[in-house]
């Protein structure tokens, strides 16, 4: 507050004294002292506004420092960059020029900084409460909870996120427009004519040719428009296709993620050559400008290029495809999408795994479903030798034609695999989805035992370890040895 009540005072000061050099300057041009009075007096008004500034100045910024290390405990931190160190500066700055051309008798031109800089200072302070007006007008306008905020959710329906977007690039446009319009006013005294300004703003609109190129706001304004509509075209084309036509196909669900990525990448294909198009740049100077950057998206881009080409083949060979189940390392899970660098696979313990499409082209993956979703189980059974192997036999065949996931073609068939300590079988069957065979080997398990149980059968039981039998003899002798209470000079022997 004491700084900003010596601010106000200086400006009284300021104006006070220009106030008082303009009316000097009437009078002297109404009784005609001449010329050189007139300029005497523009540079006397200068003088004293320079010191009058260079004084007050002096004390603000001992008054500012006093502030800042009694309201700030050490250390201390600054939340925004300060904007008063360059402010200075350019006071001082204004001051010193001031102060040297009266000094080497340039009095006009010292009298014109000051009106200038009184001038600039106008405009400033003319911005900064207009720029602070239009934004807290439009966040208080704007926001969800006011009355225009209301109207405009419920009769456009946007989303409260939305409308605080519009309202935060609606003010920034508005700043940016006042900051140009100040600008132009700052510049019009130092022979700036309008028609400059203008026709900078014309051509910097409607652009400039460089070559064949047109380089203009207006056709950057325009080709995003083409763009914006041809890839709003291509959405729509993309989410009929999703959502109308391919579900009603007998295609399946990887042929149907193939298709809808292929047509979204064709679209923003098309839409990007139609907006690069009306800037003019045609197919030809792209293709010399991809041959310029081959060499550096060979060297720098080489994974990224990798992986897309890599993609773009998963998509059209659709060796794997969205919904398959997949084995990568020592990971497997359900292909959840194929993305234009990278493939996410959603694991059994429900966590995203993301792979680079160039490991999956150039790896080893095991798909289960790549050809059917035929499956096959194997339930091994050890028993022990004495156990009759056609009576196991029919328990396991039976258990099996009695579930009903279980195919009866290919039909399910009973290996005897060894016949060394214990009689060792497998149960091989085929399920028709695959995903089920760890339930239907689990329920096969349970029917396995309850008809083994049934039958008299009793599982294998390995036999326990050989035990070696150990004896210990003269251990009377030996905790004598041992005791701490035995003689210092007792041996072995003794």
């Amino acid at each position: 507050d004491a700084i900003a009540d010596r601010l106000y005072r200086l400006a009284i000061i300021v104006a006070a004294v220009v106030s008082a050099t303009k009316v000097l300057e009437a009078i002297i041009e109404i009784v005609g002292a001449g010329l050189r009075t007139s300029i005497a007096a523009r540079g006397a008004g200068a003088l004293i506004v320079a010191l009058i500034v260079a004084f007050s100045m002096r004390d603000i910024v001992a008054r500012d420092d006093i502030e800042d290390a009694e309201d700030c405990l050490p250390p201390k931190v600054h939340a925004t960059p300060s904007w008063r160190g360059p402010l200075r500066i350019a006071v001082w700055a204004a001051v010193v020029v001031v102060l040297f051309s009266t000094l080497i008798g340039y009095n006009a031109f010292a009298s014109f900084l000051v009106n200038q800089a009184i001038w600039v200072w106008f405009i400033c302070g003319v911005l900064f409460l207009l720029t602070e007006l239009t934004n807290e007008t439009i966040a208080s306008s704007l926001q969800p909870q006011s009355r225009v905020g209301r109207a405009v959710i419920n009769s456009v329906g946007l989303t409260r996120e939305s409308l605080d977007q519009i309202a935060v690039l609606l003010s920034g446009g508005l700043t940016v427009a006042f900051i140009i319009a100040a600008a132009m006013m700052a510049l019009a005294p130092w022979g700036v004519e309008s028609d400059d300004m203008f026709g900078g703003v014309r051509a910097a609109f409607f652009g400039f040719r460089v070559g064949e190129v047109t380089i203009s706001l207006s056709s950057i304004i325009v080709s995003l428009i083409l763009f914006g509509i041809a890839w709003g075209i291509a959405r729509a084309i993309h989410n009929w296709l999703e959502t109308k036509f391919l579900p009603h196909t007998q295609l399946d669900a990887g042929l149907r993620n193939s298709i809808r990525t292929s047509v979204g990448y064709i679209g923003f294909v098309l839409a990007a050559s139609l907006a690069l198009g009306n800037m003019g740049l045609s197919f030809d100077k792209l293709a010399i400008v991809a041959g310029a950057l081959s060499v550096g998206i060979g060297f720098g881009l080489q994974s990224v290029v990798n992986n897309f080409v890599s993609g773009l083949i998963l998509l059209w060979e659709r060796a794997i495809r969205v919904g398959d189940w997949v084995v990568v390392g020592d990971e497997q899970g359900f292909v959840r999408r194929i993305n234009v660098r990278s493939t996410e696979i959603e694991t059994f313990d429900r966590a995203m795994m993301i792979v680079p499409n160039s490991n999956l082209v150039s790896g080893v993956v095991k798909n289960w479903v790549r050809n059917d979703r035929v499956g096959r189980i194997k339930n091994p059974v050890t028993v022990s030798v004495d156990t009759n192997p056609e009576l196991v036999r029919e328990a396991l065949l039976a258990c099996a034609s009695e579930h009903d996931q279980v195919q009866k073609y290919p039909a399910p068939i009973v290996l005897f695999t060894a016949m060394e300590s214990a009689l060792k079988f497998e149960l091989v069957c085929f399920v028709p989805d695959v995903e089920t065979s760890g339930r239907i080997k689990s329920d096969l398990n349970f029917a396995i035992y309850k008809r083994l149980r049934e039958a008299g059968v009793a599982p294998f039981k390995a036999p326990p370890a050989a035990t070696v039998p150990i004896t210990l003899t003269d251990l009377d002798r030996l905790e004598k040895l041992l005791s701490p209470r035995a003689a210092p000079g007792a041996s072995a022997g003794d």
